[in-house]
């Protein structure tokens, strides 16, 4: 597959020879929301721009973008990492990878491995009611069903199956049909992932699942280790698009919203090194109106643990002004009078200068950044939460 390279956020001019009419048509009409493209008359091109996205998107069987993220790879597997808490390393230490292909396969291959190994020791099972008719009884006879046909020779019966064909196991194999689809693995990649495929196939049979379907299931000690493998899926589905079709082949974007990554590593970093005397709630939603028929969600909302009481609300920003907007100002204002905090805080992913501090009425704002470019994140990571402090010392 021929891959065109692009990079997030950044204006690139592709030839013609390069994109053709079709391909430019096939971007504009279907991926609009993720890629700009305009023509550029004076090179006899086009001018792609993506989005805030990155990952993988194929236009026919045979080309596709490849979308780099400006924070760099390295930046974007550890980003990945903190926000799905999934430890993306194998036997040999932290994954190493060249490219977004690269670390998808790595990644698949884990789950593959990791579901060869629950398969060894054998897959979670359950007792499933079931109603069929036999010529014995097998524990409960259906009796309502065979009122209604008494003619019929054989016994309607209500029995218990102990059985593997469960959504845990079904998820697994819905998600290595879409790993399988991606076009992203390697023709040796594919084979282990094929492996491990047929063998949770043989147990479950793969049936749609969405990715919110992957979280807050019930575990037990037999089944706890599923919890890393629902884990892994929640991250293959929840960036897997719609289907693509191309004569005969059928492939899957892949893409990553940077947005909600860097609202949820954001999260997940505060929530794995705040210190104990506070509480960090993601996502809390506000109602508003008479009707409680409109609401805020909030994106973090950080609390007194000692009180309850809310001391500041976040509102994360994936993009670099020279300045905080109005429209982001009076946002965050809006957040921290609807939960009766005087403090709002704008989190911005690099260092700008430029950013400063506001106030409106009784509310102040305070413009931070957790620098996501930085080469050492943990050390980007311990500036932001010392400036999350300083709110609160004023």
């Amino acid at each position: 597959m021929r891959m065109i390279t692009l990079q997030e956020a950044k204006q690139t001019t592709i030839r013609r020879e390069d994109l053709s009419a079709d391909l430019a048509r096939i971007i504009r009409e279907e991926h609009s929301k993720k890629v700009d493209i305009l023509p550029d008359w004076d090179l006899n091109g086009w001018m792609l721009t993506p989005r805030d996205y990155v990952g993988f998107i194929p236009l026919t069987a045979d080309v596709a973008l490849n979308i780099l993220p400006k924070v760099g790879l390295s930046n974007l597997f550890r980003m990945l990492e903190v926000a799905y808490d999934i430890p993306f390393t194998t036997d040999d230490g932290t994954i190493h990878a060249n490219s977004f292909n690269e670390f998808y396969e790595r990644l698949a291959l884990i789950f593959a491995r990791r579901v060869l190994a629950r398969g060894r020791k054998g897959f979670y099972r359950e007792y499933l009611a079931q109603e069929d008719s036999f010529g014995f009884v097998r524990e409960q006879i259906n009796l309502p069903n065979m009122l209604r046909r008494p003619w019929r020779a054989s016994i309607d019966c209500r029995y218990h199956e102990h059985t593997a064909d469960i959504s845990d196991n079904q998820i697994l194999s819905w998600t290595f049909e879409r790993v399988l689809r991606s076009g992203l693995c390697s023709d040796a990649g594919a084979q282990l992932i094929r492996r491990a495929y047929r063998e949770i196939g043989q147990h479950a049979l793969a049936q749609p699942f969405r990715p919110t379907d992957c979280l807050h299931r019930k575990y037990n000690r037999l089944n706890l280790d599923y919890q890393g493998l629902h884990a892994l899926a929640f991250f293959f589905l929840e960036h897997t698009g719609p289907d693509y079709h191309a004569g005969d082949h059928m492939m899957l974007p892949f893409l990553v919203d940077m947005d909600k990554l860097f609202e949820r590593f954001v999260y997940r970093w505060l929530l794995n090194h705040l210190p104990d005397q506070w509480l960090l709630q993601a996502q809390e939603r506000v109602p508003i109106g008479d009707g409680n028929d409109q609401h805020y969600d909030i994106d973090l909302v950080l609390r007194d643990a000692a009180t309850g009481q809310v001391r500041a609300v976040l509102d994360t920003k994936y993009k670099t002004p020279e300045k905080a907007s109005n429209a982001d100002i009076n946002q965050v204002v809006a957040y921290a009078e609807s939960r009766h905090c005087s403090q709002g805080i704008l989190v911005y992913p690099s260092h700008i200068d430029s950013l400063g501090n506001y106030r409106v009425g009784e509310k102040q704002v305070h413009c931070l950044w957790f620098d996501v470019t930085h080469p050492n994140l943990k050390q980007a990571g311990d500036q932001f939460l010392n400036a999350l402090g300083a709110p609160e010392r004023q």
